[in-house]
């Protein structure tokens, strides 16, 4: 949060004629509400390293057991990209990455892969073959997969893989596909779950700018869902009576599948994401 703190405070102070100096939290704290929502980049995840607060990338931490001893709830969306995809950028790295083009063809394809991760024309070349158009409904439902696999799904399980061995792990994956769409209606083809789509069952969302109810089976995923991170920040393990949750393995490593109305237990994560390819690369 420092890291992030020093960075709105040099934003704050470039956009607004305020120069926060060593001083960034007080700083901060004297500004308009407005002026840092209106400050905030969007390059503040995965945090920055500026070799006070953060020492070093939040991955190489993890990886190393640099971190705090405490359970860790993890986990994705089937398909989070599908979201940006449709405002025609992806986030890479922690940053909006805006597409070449946009929507994507199938003779910019590669271009567009390049582009978004920052990879030259032989391995952008490879993951088109790992990830052919003929195997998607459009260029721009198999951009938006791939994309997600490499940015959020196996970074996510290589974060399950570094803390479970030192910390018991809950690793989730959201699956409800017939998500109400409650942020913005996303591209053609089968509807999935995608960025943000388990926000609503998790918490009331009287302002979202296509709001929908919930089914009934819809309503008992998440009760489910609340029930479990509620428990999770009591106890440290998410499971409850109704749904049991275990903790990641790395040899036998559950995932839960939050599906309507009653979560299931999956272990083709991996495959499904292409994790080993991208851990490959």
């Amino acid at each position: 949060m420092g890291a992030i703190a020093n960075q709105l405070g040099r934003l704050a102070s470039d956009r607004y004629g305020r120069h926060c100096g060593d001083c960034t939290q007080q700083c901060l704290r004297n500004l308009p509400a407005q002026t840092l929502v209106a400050s905030i980049p969007g390059d503040l995840i995965p945090g920055v390293v500026d070799g006070k607060v953060l020492t070093e990338p939040i991955r190489t931490a993890l990886a190393a057991g640099r971190f705090a001893r405490v359970p860790v709830l993890n986990g994705t969306n089937t398909d989070e990209e599908r979201l940006f995809v449709t405002f025609g950028l992806t986030v890479s790295g922690g940053t909006d990455v805006l597409m070449p083009e946009h929507p994507v063809t199938a003779a910019g394809y590669q271009a567009d892969i390049a582009a978004a991760l920052g990879v030259p024309a032989a391995r952008a070349a490879a993951i088109a073959a790992e990830y052919p158009l003929t195997a998607y409904p459009s260029p721009d439902v198999a951009f938006s997969a791939l994309v997600g696999d490499a940015n959020f799904a196996c970074p996510a399980l290589q974060i399950d893989r570094a803390t479970s061995p030192r910390m018991p792990t809950y690793a989730y994956e959201f699956n409800d596909n017939n998500a109400p769409e409650v942020f913005a209606p996303t591209l053609e083809g089968l509807p999935v779950a995608t960025h943000a789509s388990e926000e609503q069952y998790l918490f009331d969302l009287p302002n979202v700018p296509f709001p929908a109810p919930l089914t009934a089976d819809q309503q008992t995923l998440a009760a489910s869902m609340r029930a479990a991170w509620a428990n999770f920040a009591a106890t440290g393990s998410p499971a409850t009576a109704a749904v049991p949750w275990p903790a990641f393995g790395a040899n036998n490593a559950p995932m839960l599948s939050l599906v309507p109305p009653q979560p299931q237990l999956g272990t083709d994560f991996a495959a499904r994401h292409h994790c080993g390819f991208w851990a490959a690369g």
